[in-house]
């Protein structure tokens, strides 16, 4: 006998299979993260960098409405005067833009940046969730293996066992 019984090879097995199926949903969906449970405290982590990047999106519209904006007034005035008057208004406008488009880009870097980092939280690293899925398969096949040798060894007994009852009967 090889010293497992049967309940320790379904055992072995079912938690197998149960690596195995996690390891597929992730590689599915591309999230190592698919529940609370799979990672209680970078879930909290992601879904805090979710809010971040929602208020940044926000932000960064509200820079584009203003600048647009800015270049309506900036139009309306060349329009009604387009002599010298009105260049204060158009400098006073301009200097505006640029401190909301250097504020629009530090936005956009820390969006770009908050993404960045709750990809690497959220995201499955495919080279090691293939190697993960490889090295589980491997010990399925053990595991079932096992378990088939040793109802294999227990059937070769009972065989022995009832063979030898018959034929004394006989």
């Amino acid at each position: 006998m090889n010293g497992m019984s049967p309940t320790a090879g379904v055992f072995r097995l079912n938690a197998a299979w149960a690596d195995q199926a996690r390891t597929f949903e992730r590689l599915s969906t591309g999230l190592v993260i698919n529940r609370a449970s799979d990672d209680p405290a970078g879930l909290i982590a992601s879904e805090r960098l979710g809010a971040r990047q929602a208020e940044l999106e926000s932000r960064i519209d509200s820079f584009e409405r203003s600048v647009a904006f800015m270049n309506i007034e900036e139009a309306e005035l060349e329009a009604a005067d387009p002599g010298v008057g009105s260049a204060e208004a158009r400098a006073a406008i301009g200097t505006q833009q640029r401190g909301l488009e250097a504020e629009r880009r530090a936005a956009k870097t820390e969006y770009i940046n908050t993404a960045a980092a709750r990809s690497s939280i959220r995201d499955t690293d495919y080279a090691e969730a293939i190697g993960t899925l490889t090295s589980q398969q491997i010990r399925f096949k053990a595991a079932s293996m096992a378990l088939k040798m040793s109802n294999d060894t227990r059937k070769g007994a009972a065989d022995l066992l009832i063979g030898g009852v018959v034929d004394r009967a006989a």
